[in-house]
């Protein structure tokens, strides 16, 4: 038991990180929010493009993983408006697409849109865990 308690102790690699997670699907959303915490992160969830604005405005993540099919408004006009308001953060949002969409095409339309990286699904969360660790170095 104490082996166990020392070791979530050092996988707490994401202690303080702000995370946002968008996602329309529950299942989707859900897993990842608890695969971050788990983790240390800080988590905070959405569904939709407007929601996610109110709580980059309101709670400043320091990264953002976001579906690109998203109701309304997709992940790209998320990321748009993210990078919109980045003038008025004192450093940027990183974002990390997440999503179905696997092809070479989607890949290089999530880069333009704004995000730093590209991670199909379903999510190889040891690849996703290094992934965000590179980027907050």
């Amino acid at each position: 038991m104490l082996m166990s308690l020392c070791n979530q102790t050092e996988d707490l690699v994401f202690s303080g990180l702000r995370v946002l997670v968008v996602d329309n699907n529950l299942d989707s959303r859900e897993l990842l929010a608890f695969v971050l915490e788990q983790q240390g992160a800080e988590v905070a969830t959405a569904t939709c493009v407007d929601e996610a604005i109110a709580i980059v405005k309101q709670q400043k993540p320091d990264i953002l993983l976001s579906e690109i099919a998203l109701p309304e408004k997709d992940g790209y006009a998320l990321v748009h408006q993210v990078r919109d308001l980045a003038e008025q953060q004192p450093s940027p949002i990183l974002a990390i697409a997440t999503t179905g969409r696997a092809g070479l095409d989607d890949r290089l339309l999530s880069l333009q849109a704004g995000f730093q990286a590209h991670v199909a699904k379903p999510i190889d969360f040891d690849a996703l865990t290094a992934l965000v660790l590179e980027m907050t170095r």
